[in-house]
């Protein structure tokens, strides 16, 4: 997995395979590989077990290295390594190469390991037992107001946690397209989120909506969008503020996000 921080970057990738010619006599020859990149959630820490947009894949090739360039936009991306054919193993070394870091990882772990206490596995503390998975697709219908048709960003707050989106510029209708995962020790608690406008001096609360986890049991598509009402804060929280769209999936099976 890495990472793409302000401007869209040209990547480089290299796949090298373990030379199978080498053995050739025994009947082996190189397998046909190749690469694909998809994009992660924003706060994506664990493998990937479905699907979003996939940015590039290939080309597939049965030499020994395949090199590819991609321009990417900011945003977190996982890199998936494969052979055309299913069920082959081999050795392999995968490469990146940009003109700034790419704080590349590896993702070793399917979901959360059990907690621990001084490394050993403790039954004192919550197990993250659920996952919910909230995707912000786009706000529409906000007042038509200079200072609200400018950076706009939304804040998600969950189980204690607060996660970011990217910035939309100058406009009224942004786009994010944005997925947040996020595993839970407290499926019940509803997740709240905030619309706000980057100023030079201070942001500004625009709206916000919550999703009440006490309807858990309709979230189970994932694929479905949801328009969900924004209000305002305090006094003024019947004060409709525009719509933001919504996908939402909770499931009790961890490996299915």
């Amino acid at each position: 997995m890495f990472e793409i921080s302000g401007f869209e970057e040209e990547i480089l990738v290299s796949l090298e395979q373990f030379d199978r010619r080498t053995e050739k006599v025994k009947g082996k020859s190189n397998y046909t590989i190749g690469t694909t990149i998809v994009k992660a959630d924003v706060n994506r820490k664990y493998r990937m077990h479905d699907k979003l947009e996939r940015v590039h894949s290939g080309p597939f090739s049965n030499a020994r290295n395949v090199f590819t360039r991609v321009n990417v936009r900011p945003g977190r991306y996982v890199i998936i390594p494969s052979t055309f054919e299913p069920g082959c193993h081999g050795k392999f070394i995968l490469r990146t190469y940009s003109s700034k870091g790419l704080n590349l990882r590896e993702l070793r772990l399917d979901e959360p390991a059990p907690p621990t206490l001084c490394g050993i596995p403790s039954t004192l503390k919550k197990k993250k037992t659920c996952a919910t998975q909230v995707t912000m697709v786009r706000v529409e219908e906000f007042p038509g107001n200079g200072k609200k048709g400018g950076y706009l960003y939304c804040k998600i707050r969950c189980d204690g946690r607060v996660l970011y989106t990217r910035l939309c510029k100058d406009t009224l209708n942004p786009e994010w397209n944005d997925r947040m995962t996020f595993y839970r020790k407290s499926p019940e608690k509803d997740i709240i989120i905030e619309v706000w406008h980057r100023g030079r001096v201070m942001d500004t609360f625009l709206g916000q909506c919550v999703i009440p986890m006490s309807e858990s049991a309709t979230y189970r598509g994932g694929n479905v969008n949801r328009r969900f009402g924004l209000t305002a804060r305090g006094k003024r929280k019947e004060k409709k503020e525009g719509y933001i769209w919504l996908k939402v999936l909770h499931t009790n099976d961890l490996n299915r996000v």
